[in-house]
């Protein structure tokens, strides 16, 4: 595809698991998508404490001049900048390449996204050609928004896009209700969409799960988390099921 994927991989163990010993059978593999600036999603202790069995966790890594799958570099970027399809279809090759590697578990493929990188996992979802056992994704938001001329023709050409996606095992959105990057009446386009398709296909519905701020463990205040956007943490590691969820070891929420 000509398209340079950058990434990192990490083999994560459950907690009280010698690292040094063998890892039997073929492992299941989490694909993540951090936000902008970031170019990881949660420590390697917060993964250990979580993972249901051994997996891999390869964490994604923005490509130059862009906003994932968008052209531009600005804080406006994500409403502005144009689509970009060939970068879509060369991080698809690369996830199919990693999924054929011979001690991947194939069957379960999880993929996650935070802020811009839930916007990146929207738009793979809806380029479709992987199937993922589960799909998470937090602060996301789409490309475009409501009130302002090209900005409102991306969100429209996006929800038309996220429309015909071709669903996954499990999909669950975490989202701050008062989330000033981020907003909810954004992000409940994606959500729509979402669920909507996934419904339509016949696959279990979206979960669900709004955060107040007073329940962040980075709680909003006059010095921190001005913005209510930093909850990874309650996101994906809170709960200690998630990354369960995620990868098919337990029932859907």
């Amino acid at each position: 595809s000509g398209i340079n994927v950058q990434y990192t991989v990490e083999l994560v163990e459950p907690s009280g698991i010698d690292s040094k010993g063998s890892v039997p059978g073929r492992l299941p593999v989490v694909f993540a998508f951090p936000g902008i600036g970031s170019n990881e999603l949660g420590t390697r202790q917060q993964w250990c404490s979580c993972a249901p069995v051994s997996l891999l966790l390869v964490t994604l890594h923005k490509p130059a001049s862009h906003w994932w799958f968008i052209k531009g570099v600005g804080n406006d970027s994500w409403r502005f900048g144009m689509f970009d399809p060939d970068m879509i279809r060369g991080f698809l090759e690369f996830i199919r390449f990693f999924m054929a590697l011979p001690d991947i578990d194939d069957a379960r493929v999880g993929l996650l996204g935070y802020s811009a990188g839930g916007y990146a996992v929207a738009e793979l979802l809806a380029a479709g050609g992987v199937w993922f056992k589960g799909v998470g994704i937090a602060a996301g938001h789409c490309h475009g928004d409501l009130g302002e001329g090209l900005s409102e023709e991306h969100l429209e050409a996006f929800k038309c896009r996220l429309s015909s996606h071709q669903g996954a095992g499990w999909i669950k959105m975490i989202h701050c209700e008062t989330d000033k990057l981020s907003t909810w009446a954004n992000a409940w386009h994606l959500m729509e969409c979402l669920n909507e398709r996934q419904c339509g296909l016949g696959f279990p519905p979206v979960v669900l799960q709004l955060l107040r701020a007073s329940e962040l463990v980075s709680r909003p205040n006059s010095k921190r988390n001005k913005h209510h956007h930093q909850y990874w943490y309650d996101a994906f590691f809170r709960d200690g099921v998630f990354l369960a969820c995620l990868l098919g070891y337990l029932p859907s929420e």
